[in-house]
């Protein structure tokens, strides 16, 4: 699925024909949130929602110094919205009565716009014929009773929304079409706070004794000063936690504009799509940063205009823009339950057993353990030697040799259970192009540390000596030849994983 378009423009129309009912407050509410994250900070702005839709008069009002051509014009506009088959009575029926109720001073300095979400190749075509939109247009403008008049149909409403993939995600939501390679900043935080629900957590949570990184954060997002912010911190979770809550937490008219514009990515390669996008986003990188590639990833996208959010291990390189993502203490963490509406018994209780750790806390308050299913399981004491591997290739026969003698299994039994063990919830371990790979590597130990023997150190040691002491016997080769070791029989005994 492209990042760009979610939901084509037939799916669009099939839903909205399927749903007639719900279809007029979703389309009114995706027309002002693209006009939200379009024309920020604007002169005036009314979009009545939810239980206000049906109210007198047109069903949005926008004033804006900037436009965001060709689907926002500058100025005045009043915006009529329909999803009925039918939709050139309606755009009739919209027309009459604005032009009826409103002076006409006020329409030579208002652009009238009508929007139907129906796709031109089955309902109201955008042709010169006598039915098309394009003759309608022109009898209106002919008429002379607004400063311009305008028609979005299904077609230019895809394309606007391809320009903003949250949007696009939320839209996805809607119609059934959610994608699975990338979420929002709005969605991953109606999941977060729906832990242990009701009641839900409130942002304070997340956000609590993080002064520093909030004020970094506002920076980057708020006063649009920095274009990367790396986010230290031991739990590869929490950045989106944290940037998820941080952005619930602002003001209204803030948010509207901001969490439109930021993506949580969750692989190098929708990393890589999403950078292709025309408008500037922010890109919370949920993934393994500190690889080689993450350097050329950020330039990419700053490149671009996109500014980029990303965690790293406590102790890296030097950096401009940099914090701890620091853990709350556990009176901050009791305080914020206590005002999401847990008694105070239950809060003490939740944060007394769950210590500083988020992540065994909102395990304990769906009332699970405060340990991850994946270090519960059977198998976690053989997921317990695959933390000390760390990675390794499963096609290398001397990776599978070490492997052998370090757990004194044979390689072919183990891997099948630690490939039940990576199947569990969360687990921290995958499997990529021939490679397994733990994708964090300080979170495991404290549940899994315990399961490791002395006997299994000492067999450790002795084979990492080994491993780390092999000469590559590519260097005997010139320097004009390395890149083909393989071709002469040079090749390691063990994987560089």
């Amino acid at each position: 699925m492209a990042i760009s378009q979610i939901v084509n423009e037939s799916q669009l129309d099939n839903w909205v024909r399927g749903n007639p009912s719900e279809a007029q407050g979703k389309i009114v509410e995706l027309v002002w949130r693209l006009v939200c994250v379009s024309c920020p900070r604007p002169t005036h702005r009314r979009f009545p929602l939810s239980d206000s839709i049906g109210q007198h008069g047109p069903d949005g009002k926008l004033e804006t110094a900037v436009g965001f051509d060709p689907f926002v014009p500058e100025g005045k506009s009043i915006w009529e919205i329909g999803t009925g088959v039918d939709a050139s009575g309606k755009a009739n029926k919209d027309y009459n009565d604005s032009t009826r109720d409103i002076p006409e001073d006020e329409r030579k300095e208002t652009i009238f716009i009508f929007v139907t979400p129906l796709s031109g190749r089955r309902d109201w075509k955008d042709t010169w014929k006598p039915e098309g939109i394009e003759t309608w247009l022109a009898k209106k403008k002919s008429l002379g009773e607004w400063k311009e008049v305008r028609v979005l149909d299904g077609t230019q409403l895809t394309d606007w929304v391809s320009q903003f993939p949250a949007i696009g995600f939320w839209l996805g939501e809607v119609v059934g079409q959610l994608p699975d390679d990338f979420d929002t900043v709005e969605y991953h935080w109606q999941i977060l706070s729906s832990f242990g629900a009701p009641p839900p957590l409130i942002p304070d949570l997340f956000t609590t004794g993080r002064q520093e990184a909030s004020e970094k954060l506002q920076r980057l997002i708020v006063d649009k000063n920095d274009s990367q912010f790396r986010l230290d911190t031991r739990f590869p979770q929490h950045p989106k936690d944290f940037v998820s809550a941080y952005i619930v937490s602002l003001p209204e008219e803030e948010r509207l504009e901001h969490q439109n514009r930021m993506l949580i990515l969750n692989s190098e390669e929708v990393f890589k799509k999403a950078c292709s996008l025309n408008e500037s986003h922010v890109f919370i990188a949920n993934f393994n940063f500190e690889s080689e590639s993450g350097p050329q990833l950020i330039q990419r996208a700053l490149q671009r205009r996109h500014a980029v959010i990303y965690s790293a291990s406590p102790g890296g390189p030097p950096h401009g823009n940099a914090c701890e993502l620091l853990s709350p203490g556990i009176h901050e963490m009791k305080e914020a339950l206590v005002q999401a509406g847990y008694t105070e018994e239950r809060a003490r209780s939740l944060t007394n057993r769950s210590g500083r750790d988020l992540n065994a806390l909102l395990r304990l308050i769906q009332n699970l353990s405060a340990h991850p299913e994946w270090a519960t399981q059977s198998e976690a004491s053989d997921l317990a030697i695959a933390q000390l591997i760390g990675q390794w290739q499963e096609g290398s026969k001397g990776d599978q040799e070490v492997i052998k003698e370090l757990t004194e299994k044979i390689y072919g039994e183990w891997i099948i259970e630690i490939r039940k063990a990576a199947s569990a919830k969360s687990a921290p371990l995958e499997f990529f192009n021939g490679r397994w790979k733990f994708t964090s590597r300080y979170e495991p130990w404290i549940y899994l540390g315990r399961l490791i023997g002395p006997e299994v150190l000492k067999r450790f040691e002795k084979l990492s000596i080994t491993i780390l002491s092999e000469t590559d016997p590519g260097l005997d080769l010139p320097k004009e030849k390395r890149h083909a070791v393989s071709i002469y029989g040079k090749e390691q005994r063990y994987s560089n994983s």
